[in-house]
């Protein structure tokens, strides 16, 4: 059995379809974010793997992890639709 710390993201900006910006409009919710994160969830190899296995392996991913991918995700986006992810809070 993997731990989370073995699961792999590989945020590609080609496995995001138009389908995923509606769904992300008006916030995420955890079930978005899980099918949309195991699109980037990569073996030892780099590379992806079938959708229902990725998207059990994004239900172990951490909020660390999560945040980090959340973050790769709006940069490579350019803020598009930047309202749509969940941002880390501002150290102080």
């Amino acid at each position: 059995a993997m731990s989370s710390n073995d699961i792999v993201l590989n945020v590609d900006m080609d496995r995001i379809t138009l389908n995923d910006l509606i769904m992300l409009e008006g916030g995420t919710d955890a079930k978005s974010l899980k099918v949309l994160l195991g699109r980037f969830v990569v073996d030892k190899e780099g590379k992806y793997i079938d959708e229902d296995e990725a998207s059990e392996l994004a239900g172990k991913l951490t909020l660390t992890q999560i945040r980090a991918a959340s973050e790769q995700i709006r940069e490579a986006m350019g803020g598009f639709e930047e309202e749509a992810f969940p941002s880390p809070p501002k150290e102080s």
